[in-house]
């Protein structure tokens, strides 16, 4: 399992480089997201088994 502080420094990769850990434009995983009626909190973007994700 991820630490908290592991997870912060995939998130700020993720910003400054606008993809993804899994090569992903953050703008297409926008786009999943606006489009997914399943979405919610429990959804943990990892886009594995996810219908929105195609």
């Amino acid at each position: 399992m991820l630490s908290v502080s592991q997870k912060l420094e995939d998130a700020i990769k993720e910003i400054e480089s606008g993809v993804d850990v899994l090569g992903r434009d953050l703008e297409d995983r926008e786009e999943i997201r606006k489009n997914c009626a399943i979405l919610d909190e429990t959804c943990n973007d990892c886009g594995e088994n996810c219908p929105a994700a195609g």
